[in-house]
């Protein structure tokens, strides 16, 4: 991480203990080191500049900013959206067997994208896969690319 941010071993130690802190380019340099995300970034960021504050005013104000950052993170529903909205017929159908959830996760996993491959994990009939995912795909709660 020094070696990233452009300072010594010695001023990092100090920064992840407390008594001093990172220059804006110094964070932004660590934050790329550590593999944040545009969100993660700004946050860091926005951390940095509250440390560095030279005012209460200040202080306040970027605090403000963190806990909107935070709340606008902890709103799973503007998040990721209102996701699939099943009809009762289709939770119904989504609900009467384990199959049918258990699919919807083997999806995620990328080894487990094809019926084949689903029917072999779950020791089940390729046919009963395939119906399985063609409701999924009918309900929205899956989608096809290519083969998979």
């Amino acid at each position: 991480m020094a070696q990233a941010s452009g300072c010594n071993v010695t001023y990092v130690s100090q920064v992840l203990h407390g008594p001093r802190d990172f220059s804006l380019e110094q964070a932004e340099a660590a934050s790329g080191y550590l593999g944040h995300g545009p969100e993660e970034r700004h946050y860091f960021l926005l951390l940095v500049q509250k440390a560095r504050a030279g005012t209460g005013a200040l202080r306040a104000y970027f605090e403000g900013q963190l806990a909107n950052m935070k709340a606008a993170r902890l709103n799973l529903k503007a998040r990721i959206g209102e996701g699939a909205n099943l009809s009762k017929e289709n939770q119904y159908t989504y609900y009467s067997s384990w199959i049918y959830a258990a699919v919807h996760v083997a999806l995620s996993i990328p080894e487990l994208q094809t019926a084949t491959a689903i029917a072999r994990y779950y020791n089940q009939k390729p046919g009963l896969i395939r119906e399985v995912l063609a409701f999924l795909l009918k309900a929205g709660l899956a989608v096809e690319k290519g083969n998979r």
